[in-house]
């Protein structure tokens, strides 16, 4: 009875434990969408995943950097036009309560965003201004 008790607690634990979201879970999430993020409940930009992993990144300013998307490992990775070639890694997870955070990592601090709501419009950019 009581080995019958710690194996229905550890299912209930490990249902409610975050989930990784890989790239193949991350692209059915995102492509075709504008998805907007925040950071800390505050926006912090938007993102339109485009076909073929390319992205739209456009922050509060309005302006817009293109880039693209890509898998390494259980990781999502942006590689943006303003420093080519120079890639920023996020592990993405849904929370036990449903939400998908992502969490970029192996450069600088550690900074956290989620993602808040879709946008059924595609972004509309602003050149940046200088």
């Amino acid at each position: 009875m009581l080995r019958a008790a710690i194996v229905l607690l550890a299912a209930a634990g490990a249902a409610r434990a975050d989930t990784v979201v890989g790239p193949e879970a991350f692209e059915a999430l995102t492509e075709g969408r504008v998805m907007i993020y925040t950071h800390q409940g505050e926006p912090f930009g938007a993102e339109q995943y485009l076909p073929d992993r390319r992205v739209l990144w456009q922050r509060d300013s309005g302006g817009c950097l293109q880039g693209v998307w890509f898998g390494e490992g259980d990781d999502i990775c942006f590689d943006y036009e303003d420093l080519p070639g120079v890639a920023v890694c996020w592990s993405v997870r849904r929370t036990a309560e449903g939400e998908v955070v992502a969490l970029r990592h192996g450069s600088g601090e550690p900074f956290e965003l989620t993602l808040g709501q879709e946008r059924k419009q595609p972004l509309e950019c602003r050149e940046p201004t200088g």
